[in-house]
């Protein structure tokens, strides 16, 4: 047993060896595996981006929209195969809610400054 402490407006990241349990860690974060409030944003980049032009920000909108775009083709998936009693629908409507379209650019900056 252990106790973690996330202070709100703080930024924080893992060092440590290959294997030892980073990874599934931050997974269990982002996935709010622990308790964590709800008023703390957690994002768990999965790999390294690419080189790219674009800057840091674009690129984190980018990856939002992209998101967004696979909920909303999951979202018309599920009605067309299973209907609007899907049990799975309610998760998609929670998730495309959360990421807040119309907020993409300010989450954005936010996440990086």
């Amino acid at each position: 047993d252990t106790t973690l402490e996330l202070n709100y407006g703080r930024r924080y990241g893992l060092i440590g060896r290959n294997g030892s349990g980073k990874s599934t860690f931050l997974k269990a974060l982002a996935n709010r595996d622990v308790a964590i409030p709800d008023h703390i944003d957690t994002y768990l980049l999965q790999e390294e981006c690419e080189p790219s032009d674009m800057t840091a920000t674009e690129t984190v909108i980018l990856a939002a929209k992209t998101e967004l775009a696979r909920l909303e083709a999951l979202e018309e998936t599920l009605l067309n195969t299973d209907g609007p009693e899907s049990l799975l629908l309610q998760d998609v409507y929670d998730r495309i809610d959360q990421l807040d379209a119309a907020g993409f650019d300010k989450r954005a900056g936010e996440l990086l400054h």
